[in-house]
């Protein structure tokens, strides 16, 4: 498998999808920094480094859907695959080796996000004021998210053997995703109580604070925060805003996702017919 997977490697590095979704990454980073740095100069606040700093973790959920659905998609396209399991490399191998070349393009869209907001925040931005151990909870959170997308989408590009069809479903699972986690994020953040307006009977209209009927609370609040945690794209909205209500919980859920996704893709993958 080391053979395979090194081989992929160099097929990654040549790869202009690969080196084209790492500029869309550095290119969201520095819209993303240049936006802060205006809005702060606008309205005299300070920011922090610590306010942009984990945004990083946003585009891999699009971006690697290209990369994952490209790169082993050609593999099915050029008949890579048949070949490899011709000249008798294990089935294993070339499921695992794909893997782990996807969770390297993971990692490396993580790096240059980091990298990009460290060379413009630092100077752009006060310095980051969240604790060591925050910081720590919070790149592990975002490495263990990264691997479930590309978990999650290496399995279905490895089981379609239409590069076409998996860019397409690849493309369609991550809107889905990042549609759902936007709404569950928004559905927690309504406000318990809103501002409603009472008619007195001089005909004046006077302001008062009524509750909020979208407002979650009880069992069904604590049933939205399991369903943000499951989403991978709900996680992200937790971590870029340092907001990850239970870290133990998000990365449990992280490592089942990894696990779940890897033993149902290799089984499924064991039993095709490659043609």
């Amino acid at each position: 498998m080391s053979r395979l997977f090194r081989a992929d490697l160099r097929r990654l590095k040549k790869s202009r999808i690969f080196w084209g979704m790492l500029l869309a990454e550095v290119l969201f980073m520095v819209m993303l920094c240049v936006s802060q740095y205006r809005s702060m100069v606008k309205w005299e606040e300070t920011y922090t480094l610590d306010g942009v700093l984990f945004s990083v973790v946003h585009p891999p959920g699009i971006l690697l859907a290209v990369i994952c659905a490209l790169f082993i998609g050609t593999e099915y396209s050029d008949g890579t695959i048949r070949n490899k399991i011709i000249t008798g490399q294990t089935r294993g191998g070339i499921y695992f080796a794909g893997l782990f070349s996807c969770a390297a393009a993971a990692a490396a869209m993580l790096a240059v996000g980091f990298l990009t907001i460290a060379a413009l925040g630092i100077p752009m931005f006060d310095k980051m004021e969240m604790s060591g151990a925050m910081f720590a909870c919070l790149l592990a959170e975002s490495i263990l998210n990264v691997l479930v997308y590309a978990s999650l989408y290496h399995m279905i590009a490895i089981l379609c053997d239409r590069k076409s069809y998996t860019a397409i479903i690849c493309m369609v699972l991550a809107f889905a995703v990042l549609a759902a986690g936007a709404w569950v994020i928004a559905r927690l953040s309504e406000p318990e109580y809103i501002q409603g307006m009472l008619m007195t009977v001089d005909g004046v209209q006077d302001a008062m604070m009524e509750p909020n009927p979208n407002y979650l609370s009880g069992t069904l609040r604590e049933v939205f925060y399991w369903l943000l945690d499951l989403i991978p794209y709900g996680q992200c909205l937790e971590i870029a805003q340092r907001m990850v209500v239970n870290p133990v919980r998000m990365a449990a859920i992280s490592v089942g996702w990894i696990l779940v996704i890897n033993f149902a893709g290799f089984w499924c993958f064991k039993n095709k017919d490659i043609r």
